[in-house]
């Protein structure tokens, strides 16, 4: 028997077979036993339609008092509204982004017009604290751009579908 990946409709047909068995699965539904098998199959095109899953839920839930069908479409709408809601933020996030790229720019900055005064560690050539200091900040900024650019060229989420 093949693997089934785990919050698949697969992996619960599967389920609803292990519970009732595929002919039990088969007669709920007006379909023979090994339609049943190759539907609990991801490499078959054969697919469960809304309808056929309540009917498996109810024979799941007379027999044994669970509904492996409807976990499977709870889960998927938990996954949905988690994605949805990742979406709905990124004007936030970008807001943030930007706010963050332009303290990383002005950090840099700032250091840059301190140490190159006259009352710097090494006047206005850089020591090589500010060196280190400056490179290090140079870091942050080009993290931060990144950090935009990972907004900014971020794509609307993929809705599951099983």
């Amino acid at each position: 028997m093949k693997i089934r990946t785990p919050g698949t409709i697969e992996d619960a047909l599967s389920i609803v077979i292990g519970m009732i068995g595929a002919d039990a699965a088969g007669r709920a539904i007006d379909r023979s036993a090994s339609l049943i098998h190759k539907m609990s199959d991801p490499d078959h095109h054969a697919g469960v339609s809304f309808a056929q899953a309540m009917l498996l839920d109810a024979a799941c839930q007379h027999a044994m008092g669970e509904a492996p069908m409807l976990c499977f479409y709870q889960q998927m709408m938990a996954r949905n509204a988690r994605r949805l809601d990742a979406q709905s933020a990124q004007p936030e996030k970008l807001a943030s982004t930007v706010m963050g790229l332009s303290k990383a720019v002005g950090d840099v900055a700032g250091m840059v017009s301190e140490f190159t005064g006259d009352d710097s560690e090494d006047g206005t050539a850089l020591s090589h604290n500010e060196k280190a200091s400056l490179l290090e900040h140079h870091r942050q900024l080009l993290h931060a751009a990144d950090q935009l650019e990972d907004v900014v060229n971020a794509r609307k989420p993929v809705l599951a579908k099983g």
